[in-house]
Formats: C-alpha cells, sequence, structure tokens
C-alpha cells in the first residue's frame, strides 16, 4: 500500500507501507522504519512534537487529535 503524510503546508512523498490491522488497537501505530520513510523526526514522544527530517532546527509539529475506527 502507498501512503503519505497529509500537511497542509508542504506536499509529501508516496512511500510503500505494509498494512497490519490488530484486534483491539483503535489508533494508527506505524513502526521506525515507515516513520523514517516519511521523513518523520520525533522530537519528543511524551508532548508529540515531531518534525519532518528537511525542518529539523526550523519547525516543531505538534501531533494530531487521536482518531479512533472500531466499534
Amino acid at each position: 500500500m502507498r501512503v503519505k503524510l497529509v500537511l497542509g503546508d508542504v506536499e509529501t512523498e508516496e512511500v510503500e507501507a505494509v498494512v497490519s490491522i490488530m484486534p483491539g488497537e483503535s489508533e494508527v501505530i506505524i513502526s521506525d522504519r515507515l516513520a523514517h520513510e516519511l521523513g518523520i523526526v520525533i522530537l519528543d514522544p511524551y508532548t508529540g512534537e515531531w518534525c519532518l527530517r528537511r525542518e529539523l532546527g526550523t519547525r516543531t509539529r505538534s501531533s494530531a487529535k487521536p482518531e479512533y475506527w472500531g466499534p
């Protein structure tokens, strides 16, 4: 499956990803490799701060609010 980040201010490239559905999980979880392929740099996992690799040192982004799927 091809995936990409959807950001309002910058266009990103699609990358190949393997999708797995885990019973009981209601949030999207991405692997370290997919984060790398998408160019994501995690600055602070507790506060949800991150940036794109090309923005390192110049911009900080915040995690989006969670979206839940399922029953």
